[in-house]
């Protein structure tokens, strides 16, 4: 049985870019990274409701250019935070 599964989100570079979310932004005065974080929720929290055995697992490298509020604000909140486990990532250059 699965115990991990790793929602990844570390390749997220259209975000923000479309009509339809340029629209959402508009219209809720979110900033891009806060429309990510309000979907990483949405994802986490699906998957803490209906797999509550599965522990959640992401990159940490979208979390690292961010401010504190917004990481622990309301889209992503700290007790999402506690459910969410961090993997660092480590980018090393082959020569």
């Amino acid at each position: 049985m699965c115990t991990c599964i790793n929602i990844s989100f570390r390749q997220v570079f259209h975000i923000g870019l479309c009509h339809r979310c340029q629209k959402h932004m508009h219209e809720t005065g979110m900033t891009v990274p806060q429309m990510f974080f309000a979907h990483v929720s949405r994802v986490v929290d699906h998957l803490n409701i209906n797999h509550a055995r599965v522990r959640v697992i992401m990159w940490d490298d979208m979390f690292r250019e961010l401010d504190l509020e917004t990481i622990t604000g309301k889209e992503l909140g700290c007790h999402r935070i506690n459910l969410l486990g961090l993997l660092p990532q480590t980018y090393i250059e082959c020569t």
